[in-house]
């Protein structure tokens, strides 16, 4: 019984180990966490517009400088740096800025705005693989690789920028029509393939950030002189202003990108989508306007392209379509999730807390499957007495 008892006592000192441990980890204050949350941060916020080309061969933005004032005059509790004239807005002036403001002692729970209002165009690192690149005011249109900014380059210097709470704005295309332009043996390549083109995906984002874009790939970004300016800009703007969607206070980006997002839509006739990328995990944390000073309703969304299509029903009635965002009631409902052919994905009960945000493919059981395990294992004791006991 020796044995035994030694082994009994050995668990119990293992169980006393786990317990503290874990005590020690709810008292911890984590980095990003509720603490971090709850005290806000710094606001930093870079905007640029760019009007002009050094290359005539890209057409003149009107009304850059414009978008630029109106989202500075929309946000709230922002630094804010500009970048507007044609000499601040080269390629070297885009990237020093950029630098400058991740050498800014920012912490965690800081945010960080950064909106770039130009042309988009593609270009071919090799042969076979095409890049999307923002122009900026000195990129020649025959020399779009060497000259022109990558996309993923940007996002590789933001990356490095110490905030949890990063969204970046683009107000442009690369589809070639709109705010966008190929180089003319680009757009030659391309128009003789008779398939679509391979573009990466925007995949080096890190897992605090928020992409807003003007549109979905190979749809236009958009200017009128109606509205004096960039379509999806001009109601971004207006949804950072009053689109509280969940009603706690705050209006974030993604509250503002869904506001946004109808209004483009219906104003362009269908021609423009704007698109998001959500990169954080739980509920956004990017505060445009405003401070949170309640829980809000309960948020379902989905911003993934396979959710596109599917049908969100509330009690029965159609709520409206993914991706977007939609606030529920904070009561138990009836959710049932259909696929454009009608195909019924997900259907029950659901009893969402004040202030949750439940992405839709949680709701979705996985497929089953069927798994086998196979384990070979080998003891032996040292001590005689404790094997006999074994």
């Amino acid at each position: 019984m020796r044995g035994a008892a030694v082994a009994a006592t050995l668990l119990l000192l293992a169980l006393a180990s786990l317990a503290r441990a874990e005590r020690s980890s709810r008292l911890a204050p984590v980095p990003g966490g509720r603490l971090h949350a709850a005290a806000g941060g710094q606001k930093h916020a870079l905007l640029i517009g760019v009007p002009s080309f050094q290359d005539r061969r890209w057409p003149a933005l009107k009304h850059t400088v414009h978008d630029v004032e109106l989202l500075a005059g929309a946000i709230e509790g922002f630094q804010v740096t500009r970048l507007t004239s044609q000499a601040a807005t080269t390629r070297a002036g885009i990237l020093a800025a950029v630098h400058a403001l991740g050498r800014r002692p920012l912490r965690a729970e800081d945010t960080v705005l950064i909106y770039l209002s130009s042309h988009g165009s593609l270009g071919r690192r090799t042969p076979a693989e095409v890049r999307r690149y923002i122009v900026a005011s000195d990129t020649r249109r025959d020399l779009v690789e060497q000259t022109g900014l990558a996309v993923d380059d940007l996002l590789a210097l933001v990356n490095r920028i110490p905030s949890r709470r990063k969204a970046l704005v683009f107000a442009f295309c690369h589809s070639g029509q709109g705010k966008s332009a190929l180089g003319d043996e680009l757009s030659r390549a391309l128009a003789g393939r008779k398939s679509g083109f391979f573009v990466r995906p925007i995949e080096e984002a890190s897992r605090a950030l928020v992409i807003l874009s003007a549109a979905s790939w190979g749809e236009p970004a958009l200017e009128d002189d109606r509205l004096r300016g960039d379509v999806y800009t001009h109601y971004l703007a207006e949804g950072i202003r009053k689109h509280d969607l969940n009603g706690d206070g705050a209006v974030t980006a993604t509250e503002a990108h869904e506001y946004a997002r109808e209004r483009v839509y219906y104003h362009t006739r269908g021609l423009q989508r704007p698109s998001l990328e959500l990169h954080v995990e739980l509920s956004d944390p990017i505060v445009l306007r405003g401070r949170r000073a309640r829980a809000g309703n309960p948020v379902l969304f989905s911003y993934a392209e396979s959710s596109r299509g599917v049908r969100l029903f509330v009690d029965g009635r159609l709520k409206g379509s993914f991706p977007a965002s939609f606030a529920l009631p904070a009561e138990a409902v009836t959710l049932e999730l259909r696929a454009a052919s009608h195909a019924l994905l997900y259907r029950g009960r659901a009893s969402l807390r004040p202030g949750e945000s439940l992405e839709v493919s949680r709701l979705i059981p996985p497929p089953r499957r069927l798994e086998l395990y196979a384990e070979l294992g080998y003891l032996h004791c040292l001590s005689p007495a404790l094997a006999g006991e074994v």
